[in-house]
């Protein structure tokens, strides 16, 4: 990507915060490919499926019912993925911005764009 950067003409110092950058926001949209596969999968479940809770996962039992229906797992786990994505997402701009503030790997001329 570096190489593809030089080439085009990027000044030193672009090329060396799209590199530090490219990994945060990989991670970041490898994240929200996960977030949308896990939500579509258990959107495709039946709607006429219920399940009797176990005493394990009574917090799952939004209506507290004693069944687990399809619309209760839909929201709990559009919930605690929602939840996750939003910590990880913070998480990785805070890293990135974290590599941006660590001293440049190759020497940057003093010219500004």
């Amino acid at each position: 990507f570096a190489r593809v950067m030089r080439a085009l003409g990027c000044a030193q110092w672009r090329v060396e915060v799209m590199f530090r950058l490219s990994r945060p926001l990989a991670r970041i949209v490898q994240s929200i490919f996960v977030f949308l596969y896990v939500n579509l999968y258990v959107n495709a479940l039946p709607e006429a499926w219920s399940w009797k809770v176990p005493k394990l996962l009574n917090f799952a039992d939004i209506n507290r019912d004693g069944t687990l229906e399809v619309g209760e797992i839909e929201d709990l786990i559009f919930e605690k993925s929602r939840r996750l994505l939003g910590g990880w997402i913070v998480w990785q701009t805070l890293r990135g911005l974290l590599w941006l503030k660590e001293a440049p790997s190759v020497e940057i001329s003093p010219i500004s764009d």
